[in-house]
C-alpha cells in the first residue's frame, strides 16, 4: 500500500508499532494525486497543513510547492493551500499579483509567509487608483499571520491592508505607494460598528515614499488596533503623517523609530486613542514632531505618554497638544530632548491636560511656561535653552551631555504611569537604556550624562 498522509489528528499511539493496514481500516482507498499519494478522509476530517510551501518565479502552480525543487509560481496558489503551521518561503524575483490571505495560524502555529529578495509589484493591478483606502496589494485577514522579509510597492491605493488579529509585519520595505503604506481596514472602527483588531506588531520595516497621491490620502502607517507595537521602523520621504495612532485604538506602543525627512505633517501623530506609550524614538526632518490630538469626538484621547524621544531640526513644533473637539487628557512629555524646531511646545484648543517634566529644549521660540486657556499644564524640572549648547555634537545628531552641560541634575522626579490594566510604564531608563537613578537626582533631557 503506499504511504499515507494528514493521518497524525486521527490516530492515537502510545509508543507501539501499528500495521498500517489496521490504521487504514475504514477508510477508502488511496489513490495517486499528482506527486503525491493522499489518503481520502470522511468530511469533517481536518488534515494537517504541509509545514513548508515554496514559491519562485521560475516556479509553476501545477507543482505541489513541497520542496525547493518543485515550487509554486504564485502567492495566490500558495495562499490557497497553506494553514496554522505553514511556512511560505517566497524566492527572489518581481511577482506582480495581489496576495490575500484564504486562512490563517493559530496560537503556537502561526502562518507565515517570508520573503527572500521577493518584490509584490501592484503596478498591474486592474482598478482605479486612490479610489479605496481599504484595497492592498496586500491584504492580511486571517489570524496569526506573520509576513516579513518582502518589498511591496507601486500600490495604487494602500501597501498593506491589516484586518484580523495577531499580525506581524517585519523586516519589509513598503514604498511608492498612492495612499497608505501599511493600513488597519477602516471597517474595524468600533464607533462605526466594527470590531477592533487585537495584537500587531510592525517591525523593523522601511517606508519610504507612501501617500504620493498628497495629503488628505492617508499616512504611511496608519492603525487602529488594541495591543499593538510599531518598533524599530525607518519612515522617510512619505507625504503626510507618518506614524498615525488613532480613531480607537488603545494599549500600545511606538517606539525605538527613526522618522527623518517626511515632507507631509507630523512624525508621530495620536488622535482618538488611549494608553499609548511614545518613546525611544529619533525624529528629524520632518514638519512637525510628535502631536497628539482630539479631531473625533467618538473617541477619547487620554493617557498617552512620550518620553525620552530626540526631537530635533523639525519646522514646526517638537511637540503639540491640538483640539478641536474634547480635549485631550493626561499627555504626559517627559525627558524628551527637543533641539532647534521652530517651537519647542505649542498647546492649542480646549480642555487638555498635560504634564511637561524634565525636557530639554533648544529654540528659538519661547518656551511654553504656561499653556495658555485650554490646556491645564503643570511644569517641573525643564530646561529650556536659547542655544543648543552642552550636547557632545548636536550638529551631528549626538546629544549626549557634557560635564558642563546646564541639564545635569535638573530633572524633576516623574510619577510612573500605569494603564488600565494595572501595568506600570517605567520610566527609569533613558533614550540609551542607561538608569537615570543610580546617582540621585536625574539630568533633564532623554539621555543621561
Amino acid at each position: 500500500m503506499p504511504a499515507m498522509v494528514g493521518l497524525a489528528p486521527l490516530v492515537r499511539i502510545s509508543w507501539a508499532i501499528v500495521p498500517l493496514a489496521t490504521i487504514a481500516q475504514g477508510f477508502p482507498a488511496c489513490h495517486a494525486a499528482g506527486e503525491r499519494q493522499v489518503v481520502q478522509l470522511p468530511a469533517g476530517a481536518a488534515l494537517l497543513a504541509p509545514p513548508d510551501l515554496y514559491v519562485a518565479a521560475d516556479g509553476s502552480d501545477t507543482h505541489s510547492g513541497r520542496v525547493p525543487e518543485r515550487p509554486l509560481r504564485t502567492l495566490g496558489a500558495a495562499a490557497a493551500r497553506a494553514g496554522a503551521g505553514t511556512t511560505v518561503h517566497v524566492g527572489p524575483g518581481t511577482y506582480h499579483e495581489k496576495l490575500v490571505t484564504r486562512s490563517g495560524g493559530s496560537p503556537g502555529r502561526p502562518l507565515e509567509f517570508v520573503g527572500q529578495g521577493a518584490v509584490v509589484d501592484g503596478s498591474r493591478l486592474p482598478g482605479p487608483p486612490e479610489r479605496d483606502q481599504n484595497v492592498g496589494v496586500v491584504e492580511l485577514r486571517h489570524p496569526h499571520v506573520r509576513f516579513a522579509g518582502f518589498t511591496v510597492r507601486n500600490a495604487g491605493n494602500t501597501g498593506i491592508v491589516l484586518g484580523a488579529d495577531h499580525l506581524t509585519v517585519e523586516d519589509c520595505e513598503v514604498a511608492y505607494t498612492r495612499r497608505h503604506a501599511i493600513s488597519t481596514d477602516t471597517g474595524h472602527q468600533v464607533a462605526a460598528g466594527g470590531r477592533i483588531i487585537r495584537h500587531v506588531a510592525l517591525r523593523a520595516n522601511r517606508i519610504h515614499d507612501a501617500v504620493l497621491a498628497g495629503n488628505g490620502y492617508g499616512q504611511a502607517i496608519s492603525l487602529i488596533a488594541d495591543e499593538f507595537e510599531i518598533a524599530g521602523n525607518e519612515l522617510y520621504a512619505n507625504r503626510d503623517i507618518a506614524i498615525d495612532v488613532w480613531l480607537g485604538a488603545r494599549h500600545g506602543a511606538v517606539r525605538d523609530n527613526h522618522i527623518h525627512d517626511n515632507a507631509g505633517q507630523t512624525a508621530i501623530y495620536v488622535d482618538g486613542a488611549e494608553f499609548v506609550r511614545i518613546h525611544g524614538n529619533r525624529i528629524h526632518h520632518n514638519k512637525h514632531g510628535i502631536g497628539v490630538s482630539s479631531e473625533d469626538g467618538r473617541y477619547a484621547t487620554r493617557h498617552v505618554w512620550i518620553h525620552d524621544n530626540l526631537v530635533y531640526d523639525n519646522a514646526g513644533h517638537a511637540c503639540f497638544i491640538w483640539d478641536r473637539d474634547v480635549g485631550a487628557q493626561d499627555v504626559l512629555f517627559a525627558h524628551n530632548t527637543l533641539v532647534r524646531n521652530g517651537l519647542a511646545f505649542r498647546f492649542a484648543g480646549r480642555d487638555n491636560t498635560a504634564r511637561v517634566i524634565s525636557n530639554l529644549a533648544a529654540a528659538s521660540g519661547a518656551p511654553p511656561e504656561s499653556a495658555g486657556s485650554g490646556t491645564a499644564a503643570t511644569f517641573a524640572g525643564n530646561v529650556w535653552l536659547a542655544a543648543p549648547v552642552g550636547f557632545e555634537d548636536a550638529e551631528r545628531g549626538d546629544f549626549r551631555l557634557t560635564a558642563s552641560s546646564p541639564a545635569i541634575d535638573r530633572g524633576a522626579p516623574v510619577t510612573h504611569p500605569a494603564d488600565d490594566l494595572g501595568r506600570r510604564i517605567d520610566l527609569s531608563r533613558d533614550h540609551a537604556g542607561r538608569d537615570r537613578t543610580a546617582d540621585g537626582r536625574p539630568d533633564a533631557g532623554a539621555l543621561e550624562r
